[in-house]
C-alpha cells in the first residue's frame, strides 16, 4: 500500500478520530456555548447563503455493502507491518461497508465518544457518518453529527451560533473541508480525524509486528497484533499533507512521540477492534474502537433544503 493521504480504511481512526480529545485540547467556549475550542462560530457576514435550496448529493442515501463475497485471505501470518497493512486493506474493500464505536479517555477520564459508519468505494474512495459526544476541559458536555458523501462534507455543529436563521448544517466540498476558510475547531480537529486519520499505512512506519494475544468481539474470536511507531515515522509513511498527517502533527505539538497500536483481525483480516496508547504532555490517552456489521448497510442520507447552509 502506498503513502496515499486519501487511504480509506478505518482502523488508524483509533490512532486519532478522537485523538485531539484525548491530548486535552478541547476548551470550553465563551458564553458557555457548545464551541469546543473556544473560537467564534462561523460568521454569516462576507458568506452570503445562496440562493435556493441546496440538493443532497446524488450518493445519499442507504449504501449497501457486501456481506458475503469471499475474501482473499494471505497464503501465510503476516510478520510485517506492510504485509498486514495490504491483507486487512483487502478484507474491507471487499465488504466495502462497517459500522463503529470509538471512546476515548485521557488519565483514565472518558473524553470523547463516537459511533458511525462507512462505505468504501475504492482505495481511493469512501464516504463516512459520524455521531460524536465529547467533554470540554471545563466539563461542558456537546455534541455534534457528521456525513461526508460524494464531493460534500456535512457538519451540524453543536451551536447554531452565527450561522443564518433556521439553518442547522454546514455544507462545504470535500476538497477544503480539511483546512476550511475559517478555523472552526470541529473541522480542523474530531472531523478531520474521522476522515484524515483512517490511513493505516503509517504503521509501515513500525520496526516490527507483536503478537498481543486473542480477544472475542461481538462473539468473534479475533487475533491480535501491535505495532508500536514514532510519531514522525508515521508522518514519513502518511505523505506530507492531508489529515492523517496533520493530525500526527497535532499529536506532536501535544507531547505525543510514540503510539502504541494495537489491531485485532478476525480470520478474514477484517479488523474487529483497534487500541492506541499514547502519552501526551496532560498525561496517558487511549482510544478505543470496536467494528461491527462488516457489509452490512449504512445509511448516508446527506442533509439538504433549507436547514443546510451551503459554504463552498
Amino acid at each position: 500500500m502506498g503513502t496515499m493521504g486519501r487511504r480509506s480504511l478505518p482502523m488508524a481512526l483509533a490512532a486519532g478520530a478522537l485523538a485531539v480529545a484525548v491530548g486535552g485540547c478541547v476548551s470550553a467556549p465563551e458564553g458557555g456555548a457548545a464551541d469546543p475550542s473556544g473560537s467564534a462560530s462561523p460568521s454569516a457576514e462576507g458568506s452570503p447563503r445562496p440562493s435556493g435550496d441546496p440538493p443532497a448529493p446524488p450518493e445519499s442515501g442507504p449504501t449497501a455493502g457486501d456481506p458475503d463475497t469471499p475474501i482473499p485471505t494471505p497464503e501465510a501470518t503476516p510478520e510485517d507491518p506492510q504485509a498486514l497493512v495490504d491483507a486487512v486493506e483487502e478484507a474491507v474493500l471487499t465488504r466495502g461497508t462497517a459500522r463503529y464505536t470509538a471512546t476515548a479517555s485521557l488519565g483514565g477520564v472518558r473524553r470523547a465518544g463516537a459511533e458511525g459508519g462507512y462505505a468504501f468505494h475504492s482505495a481511493e474512495d469512501f464516504d463516512f457518518t459520524a455521531r460524536l459526544d465529547m467533554t470540554s476541559r471545563d466539563g461542558d458536555d456537546y455534541s455534534a453529527r457528521a456525513v461526508a458523501v460524494g464531493d460534500a462534507f456535512f457538519l451540524r455543529p453543536p451551536t447554531t451560533e452565527g450561522m443564518p436563521e433556521g439553518t442547522t448544517w454546514i455544507r462545504r466540498s470535500r476538497a477544503d473541508f480539511e483546512d476550511p476558510p475559517e478555523p472552526r475547531a470541529l473541522y480542523s480537529e474530531a472531523i478531520r480525524a474521522i476522515a484524515g486519520i483512517r490511513d493505516w499505512s503509517m504503521i509501515a512506519g513500525a520496526g516490527d509486528l507483536v503478537p498481543a494475544g486473542g480477544r472475542t468481539v461481538d462473539g468473534v474470536r479475533t487475533s491480535g497484533y501491535r505495532a508500536t511507531f514514532a510519531v514522525v515515522d508515521g508522518m514519513a509513511h502518511v505523505g506530507g499533507t492531508g489529515g492523517a498527517w496533520r493530525v500526527l502533527q497535532d499529536l506532536y505539538a501535544q507531547g505525543v512521540r510514540e503510539i502504541s497500536f494495537t489491531v485485532w483481525i478476525d480470520d478474514h483480516y477484517l479488523p474487529r477492534a483497534v487500541l492506541a496508547d499514547m502519552d501526551t504532555d496532560d498525561g496517558p490517552g487511549h482510544v478505543e474502537m470496536e467494528f461491527s456489521d462488516w457489509g452490512a448497510e449504512v445509511d448516508l442520507t446527506a442533509p439538504s433544503g433549507d436547514e443546510v447552509w451551503r459554504r463552498s
